[in-house]
């Protein structure tokens, strides 16, 4: 059982860390970031729905509408800033 709580904590820890690669590289004005961020932003926003629907529970709102928003807000800032 151990095993499987370190196999999840490091599942979600992929799937936090998509969004938060993601919202922090939509900042910079560079090319190669852009697409990186905006990458990584459809990945967190895919698994963060893909959590949300699994959980199915109180806690899936918190815990798949973290990646969501943090997808949603690095797709919104790397739109606006690199216009």
């Amino acid at each position: 059982m151990e095993s499987l709580a370190n196999f999840v904590a490091v599942l979600l820890a992929a799937i936090y860390g998509s969004g938060v690669i993601a919202f922090a590289l939509a900042w910079p004005r560079n090319r190669v970031a852009m697409i990186i961020s905006r990458v990584f932003a459809f990945i967190s926003m895919a698994t963060g729905f893909w959590l949300g629907f699994t959980l199915m529970n109180s806690n899936s709102l918190v815990v798949g509408g973290i990646p969501v928003l943090l997808g949603t807000a690095a797709l919104i800032i790397s739109l606006r800033r690199n216009r």
